[in-house]
């Protein structure tokens, strides 16, 4: 969690340090080029990157090697304390099968829903976002959902069971 120690391990290293997630490979170079930034844009301190405005430091983070929207939010959500809607797979799932979405919406259209549905709080959404996260993980799986067991159950129009 310290970008200078992420800038100098060696990629090796931080690739052995993240093993325990999906391409841990790749994970590594994406860590080290955001630890760039932050030293190139803001000297290495997020006190700094935090008073960014909230548009322009999007717009930079979107421009990082391996960060897309949903890693900028989620740093700006979860490291920086701003109050934006972190949308994910698990959120496209869930609303989708509660008919919400179509299912064709974008990240952006998605995010703009909840922001537009939600008080804009910074503890709400990061809150919000990991319950959402967790009842994906326990009962709205990507295959062979555990539908008879979620409290949602009436509330879905795909129930899969």
């Amino acid at each position: 969690m310290n970008p200078a120690a992420i800038r100098n391990a060696g990629l090796k290293e931080l690739a052995f340090i993240v093993k325990s997630s999906l391409y841990h490979n790749q994970k590594a170079r994406k860590l080290k080029e955001f630890a760039e930034f932050i030293f190139r844009e803001y000297g290495g301190d997020f006190n700094l990157m935090s008073r960014e405005d909230f548009k322009v430091l999007r717009k930079k983070l979107l421009g990082v090697w391996g960060v897309g929207p949903e890693t900028a939010d989620s740093i700006l959500l979860y490291a920086l304390g701003k109050p934006v809607f972190v949308v994910d797979a698990y959120t496209k799932r869930i609303f989708t099968r509660l008919g919400k979405l179509s299912g064709g919406e974008d990240y952006g259209q998605v995010r703009k829903i909840f922001e537009d549905s939600l008080p804009k709080e910074v503890l709400l959404y990061q809150h919000y976002h990991g319950l959402i996260v967790e009842h994906a993980k326990k009962y709205c799986l990507k295959n062979n959902p555990r539908c008879g067991e979620c409290v949602l159950e009436k509330k879905c129009e795909k129930n899969l069971v």
